[in-house]
């Protein structure tokens, strides 16, 4: 299957309520999976996880014409932590990215040899102490003499970039999270348009472009390198 030349990543959110109730959605190495986890949050968040994938599958260009079903695609961890699809055990020619927060569920998806990353985080105070361990310098500085709401969408954004970026990357929170640059433009207003914002590894100098946006109370992040258009909704929800 070929990809379509696209202006930006693909992206598509789920609930928590949109989970099917029978889990024949499932490929065999996913059920596999599955019964090994027995606390009921990650069960929950890692079947959130997977639907959401699996419902952005169905929507984009690789699924179009394939005479399949979704218990033939499986999304699992690669090696180094981060998720790929594979379709009957061979390798889609894509990248994606998965978040999930408060009932939430996010997928990202982009072409074969673009880097995307997502996040979705909880807008929340977060203390001097956090600011200075996982914070850049010029990150604290554009906190400073912010009102407390502003502080607060800024550093969750900051945030959410950061995770985006490290995921991207294939990396995730084992690496420092300074290594990674956020610089946001205009204005630091709740809005549910997409703005967008740099995003720069200072470790290895690769920039990402990134966007954000609010979904209710949730601050949405996707990040891509190279830098790429607006994100495209896979269907018409929020």
């Amino acid at each position: 299957m070929r990809a379509r030349a696209l202006p930006g990543p693909w992206w598509l959110v789920r609930r928590r309520q949109d989970l099917p109730s029978e889990l024949d959605w499932l490929s065999s190495e996913e059920q596999r999976h599955l019964a090994r986890l027995q606390v009921e949050k990650r069960r929950n968040d890692w079947l959130l996880g997977r639907w959401t994938a699996k419902s952005a599958f169905l929507g984009s260009p690789y699924w179009a014409g394939v005479d399949t079903d979704l218990a033939d695609l499986t999304v699992r961890q690669a090696a180094d932590g981060a998720p790929e699809a594979l379709l009957r055990g061979r390798p889609l020619p894509l990248t994606l990215s998965i978040s999930h927060r408060r009932g939430w569920g996010l997928c990202a998806l982009a072409p074969e040899g673009m880097l995307v990353g997502c996040d979705l985080e909880a807008v929340e105070a977060r203390s001097p102490a956090f600011l200075e361990d996982y914070f850049t310098s010029e990150e604290q500085v554009a906190l400073e003499g912010l009102p407390s709401v502003e502080t607060d969408r800024l550093a969750t954004l900051f945030w959410a970039a950061k995770e985006s970026a490290l995921k991207a990357l294939r990396v995730g929170l084992r690496a420092d999270t300074r290594r990674i640059q956020t610089t946001v433009t205009g204005g630091l207003e709740a809005v549910e348009t997409w703005r967008s914002l740099a995003v720069q590894d200072t470790q290895s100098d690769r920039r990402f472009g990134g966007w954000s946006r609010m979904l209710g109370e949730l601050t949405l992040v996707v990040v891509t390198s190279p830098s790429s258009g607006e994100p495209v909704a896979l269907d018409n929800r929020p």
